[in-house]
């Protein structure tokens, strides 16, 4: 209805009489395309809604369209790295250096 009624304002404060007198002739028409829109859109989410209850059920319908609305309900989880142990140190003073000095 807003649509149309913004074209008939359009139609009239450009073209004046002439324009009230167009839109009336094209009115129906356009409230017909108007209205095969709208009831495409309808049948697309009800075609749509009873695929996502056929595949998942009811529950996991609601759940798809609240998360959609409010998004997740609680934010990821980060991945950690493992600490890595500290490699061994066979540098210092101990039987290694004496078994490298011995041999």
């Amino acid at each position: 209805m807003l649509a149309l009624i913004l074209i008939g304002v359009t139609c009239a404060g450009v073209i004046g009489k002439e324009g009230i007198l167009l839109y009336s002739m094209a009115l129906p028409e356009l409230t017909m395309a108007l209205a095969m829109i709208d009831l495409g859109v309808m049948v697309d989410v009800a075609v749509l809604l009873v695929a996502t209850v056929a595949s998942g059920g009811w529950r996991a319908a609601v759940a798809m369209v609240t998360s959609r609305i409010h998004g997740p309900r609680t934010p990821r989880a980060r991945r950690t790295r493992r600490t890595r142990t500290p490699a061994a140190n066979d540098d210092g003073e101990g039987p290694a250096l004496a078994l490298a000095l011995a041999a």
